[in-house]
């Protein structure tokens, strides 16, 4: 037997497994509060309400998953302030 033929009938790792238990984490909170988290309130998010199920979860994980996701949190645009121009002298 192949070294890659090994690798292909190999269970899924500890990692992978929790990773995909998370993932689907992961989703649901996002989509629960309106496609809004970052990474940030996403991580606090599932160390608040899902401490039981995965233990504690660390910040880097939380963000891995999420860009594996394609998940980005909300940006919203600075709002610079407007300057009145000059009135031209008659």
């Amino acid at each position: 037997m192949s070294s890659y033929d090994a690798y292909k009938k190999r269970q899924p790792s500890a990692r992978a497994r929790r990773d995909q238990a998370l993932m689907a984490c992961i989703r649901d909170v996002y989509e629960a509060n309106y496609s809004c988290y970052g990474v940030r309130k996403m991580w606090r998010a599932i160390n608040r309400e899902h401490a039981d199920q995965f233990g504690p979860v660390a910040r880097c994980t939380v963000e891995r998953l999420m860009r594996q996701l394609g998940i980005d949190g909300l940006r919203r645009k600075r709002k610079r302030p407007k300057t009145a121009s000059a009135r031209a002298e008659q």
